[in-house]
């Protein structure tokens, strides 16, 4: 999803991931910028400080999510 239809549909792309766990990336000229995810998935992805865990298991935790 561009940045300018994430702008338009923001609620629901919020509400799909906190109902849904659907996973939205936001690109910019068709290149990931970041991604809209639950926070489920998002204290998952990161550590008690709110850092990313490199640890093997994370990785392909967000190596997981990246193909969605």
């Amino acid at each position: 999803m561009s940045v300018r239809e994430l702008r338009a549909e923001l609620a629901d792309v919020i509400n799909a991931a906190a109902v849904h766990d659907q996973v939205t990336f936001v690109t910019s000229r068709g290149r990931r910028l970041a991604a809209v995810v639950s926070v489920t998935a998002a204290e998952q992805a990161t550590g008690a400080d709110g850092q990313a865990d490199r640890s093997e298991e994370h990785t392909s935790e967000l190596q997981s999510l990246r193909h969605l």
